[in-house]
């Protein structure tokens, strides 16, 4: 695709003391989206500046609250203040999370909510690391970063534009605060009643991603059995940077039906 990995400006805002940042660009009716673990409001852009030219587009940063309701909570008052109407909502791995939360306890927010390689049960993930909310607080945050970087840029060498991906993560990605880090890790870990969603509800899935397992995913496309899905044959945990084209499909063709529907 054209877009590949350049800077643009990203604005901050305040939440509760919390620094955040947004990149918008567009028209029309609005997309928000919400990052994972190692992500930022830069990491859309691939798909970002397509759907632009026919939306108002927001990507975010996350604000750093310590519980997953709290931080639904931040994000409806952040969003009922910015965007002002209706939107779809898109959240990835932990932003998928989140979006699922938000979906159940403000559907009047939204005009539809995305889930992208994400989970609704999280106990696969709590069993592989269950040690690390107790040890993460007293390790260096280099070698946090180190960790970090090895399991969520794991195989990405293997992918189209995954050496280039790699080295967009390690250099332009906004470097975390060890707190702030921490935080987004247990958001993966919160224990979470599974959310009942209402709203129109998209599942969009890579099939080789290496960070969610295949029973993880599985459970998801169960879950919501009724939800519009788009599986993408390859693209690792990152496909809407490494294989941009059928994520942008799928989502552009689910919004766009909402509309025409």
């Amino acid at each position: 695709m054209e877009v590949l990995f350049e800077e643009n400006e990203a604005i901050s805002h305040q939440y509760a003391g919390k620094t955040f940042h947004s990149l918008e660009m567009g028209n029309g009716k609005p997309i928000v989206f919400i990052p994972g673990t190692g992500g930022d409001e830069k990491i859309f852009k691939r798909i970002q500046v397509p759907l632009s030219r026919e939306y108002r587009t927001i990507a975010f940063s996350h604000i750093h609250l310590k519980k997953v309701s709290d931080v639904v909570d931040a994000w409806h008052e952040v969003l009922s203040d910015m965007v002002g109407e209706p939107f779809h909502l898109l959240g990835t791995s932990v932003g998928g999370r989140i979006v699922q939360y938000y979906a159940e306890r403000y559907p009047d927010d939204l005009l539809s909510v995305t889930i992208g390689n994400s989970y609704v049960d999280n106990s696969t993930i709590r069993k592989k690391y269950k040690l690390t909310g107790v040890v993460l607080p007293v390790l260096p945050m280099s070698l946090i970063s180190r960790i970090a970087a090895k399991g969520m840029l794991k195989g990405f060498e293997q992918y189209e534009n995954g050496a280039q991906a790699a080295m967009f993560f390690q250099k332009h990605v906004r470097q975390s605060s060890k707190s702030e880090f921490i935080a987004r890790v247990r958001w993966n870990l919160e224990k979470l009643p599974p959310p009942k969603i209402e709203v129109p509800t998209h599942v969009i899935y890579s099939g080789d991603d290496p960070v969610i397992d295949r029973q993880t995913r599985d459970h998801l496309n169960e879950y919501y059995m009724n939800a519009e899905k788009t599986k993408i044959d390859w693209g690792g945990h990152f496909p809407y940077i490494i294989n941009p084209e059928p994520y942008l499909e799928g989502l552009y063709g689910f919004v766009t039906s909402l509309v025409k529907n």
